[in-house]
Formats: C-alpha cells, sequence, structure tokens
C-alpha cells in the first residue's frame, strides 16, 4: 500500500495569527525582615525590633538536639536498646545514685508519662537490666534499680561516652557550662508552660491577645519552679 504524505497546514492569507502564550506570572519576592511579623515579642529577644537572631537560636537548637539525639541513638544501638531504653536506664543509675527511684521519678524527670516508663522499665526489666523490688521509703510503690549487668554495660560504653562528649561539649568553658545548665533548667520550666499555654490557645479565643498571654505564663511557670522545689527537698531529705 502507498503511504500518503500530510500536507502541512497553511494559515489562510489575510488569517489573524495564533494567540500568544500569556507570560507566566510574576512571583513576588520574599518580603524584607521588617515586612514579616516576629515570632517573639519579648524585647529582649528583639534586635533593632527583628527576631531574626531569635529565629537563628531556635534552629540552632533545632539542629543541635537532632544532633545530640541521633549520638544518643548511636549509643543505644551499640548495646541493642532503644533511644528511650537507654535514657531511661542511665536516669535510672544516675537518679538512684542516693536513693530509692520510682516510675513517677522518672517520668518527672525526662517529662514522660508514667504508662510509658512502665512499659519501657518492664522491657528493661524482662532484658534483665532492670530489677523491680518493693521500695522502702513507701511498700507501695515499685522501686527502681539498675541490675548488675545493666551496670557492667553501661560502664563498659563510659570510656566511648566520655570521648564523644569531650568533642562534642569541647568549646564550653566551666562557668559557660554552669550558666547553659541554669538556662536548661529554666526553658524546660517554661517550656512547659509554652506548651501548656499552646494547647489552651489552640481551642480558645485569646490567642491574639498578648496580655492573657503574660499573665497566663506568669501563672502557669510558677507550676515548675513550685515542682523543682519539692525535688530539691526530697532530695536532700534522701540524702546525696
Amino acid at each position: 500500500m502507498s503511504s500518503r504524505k500530510r500536507r502541512p497546514v497553511v494559515a489562510e492569507v489575510g488569517s489573524a495569527p495564533p494567540p500568544a502564550r500569556s507570560a507566566p506570572d510574576k512571583v513576588s519576592p520574599i518580603g524584607r525582615s521588617s515586612d514579616v511579623p516576629p515570632t517573639i515579642g519579648r524585647p529582649e529577644m528583639l534586635i533593632d525590633g527583628s527576631d531574626q537572631k531569635f529565629r537563628g537560636l531556635i534552629h540552632g537548637l533545632l539542629t543541635f538536639f537532632a544532633l545530640h539525639r541521633a549520638i544518643r541513638d548511636s549509643y543505644a544501638a551499640h548495646v541493642g536498646l532503644g533511644g528511650v531504653q537507654y535514657t531511661i536506664l542511665q536516669s535510672i543509675r544516675h537518679l538512684g545514685s542516693g536513693a530509692d527511684v520510682n516510675v513517677r521519678d522518672v517520668a518527672e524527670h525526662l517529662r514522660l508519662s508514667g504508662s510509658f516508663v512502665t512499659v519501657e522499665t518492664n522491657k528493661l526489666e524482662q532484658l534483665g537490666f532492670v530489677q523491680k523490688a518493693q521500695s522502702v521509703d513507701d511498700r507501695r510503690r515499685v522501686s527502681l534499680k539498675v541490675t548488675k549487668k545493666g551496670a557492667a554495660m553501661l560502664d563498659d560504653l563510659a570510656p566511648m561516652q566520655r570521648t564523644v562528649n569531650d568533642v562534642q561539649f569541647a568549646n564550653i568553658s566551666r562557668q559557660e557550662f554552669i550558666a547553659l545548665s541554669k538556662l536548661v533548667d529554666q526553658l524546660i520550666g517554661s517550656s512547659q508552660a509554652a506548651l501548656t499555654l499552646l494547647y489552651y490557645l489552640k481551642d480558645s479565643k485569646q490567642q491574639h491577645n498578648p496580655a492573657f498571654a503574660d499573665a497566663a505564663v506568669n501563672e502557669l511557670v510558677e507550676v515548675p519552679r513550685l515542682k523543682s522545689k519539692r525535688k530539691t527537698r526530697a532530695s536532700k531529705r534522701g540524702g546525696s
């Protein structure tokens, strides 16, 4: 069969040219920092009215936490544990150096739920790393203690930890370390208050009321402070 060639389509003389393609809409450039509403209102955190330094601090903290968590998870994987299990085991050992430790103590220390800590300590008990016994101070409670197997595992890991920690915190002086420790304690309390406030504001009509937010923060921050004072008194009674 002979194939016929298609003739090219030619516009008739005097016909209108094909419509021109419309130019794509121009994307508006990102506004300058002065055009972006600040994410914090406290004057201590605003430099020349800008929150750029504050945002840099937050992003830096997020990066630090991500790196530190990766280090923690690597320790945990090295000994066959999950990251949170490893943290709980370390917490039981350090909190229990001078007094009995129970699930509630660990949960408050790590800001975790008591039920979650109970589940994870049960797993650690099955692995032979944690021992549960009736508390000496309160027979209604169960105390947690790291077993000889768990202690030996943590002791074997300690030299690697020291080497890594020496590098991670190499640029911090003693004075900076003490100041940082104090700041972290303060930030934990205010962050807990901020999280509580956030949950409330999401279901409230007070989202854009700065006066209400300030009053709420002043009230909420007192709760972690009181808990901290009670814990300090309890640790003094238990000895260290």
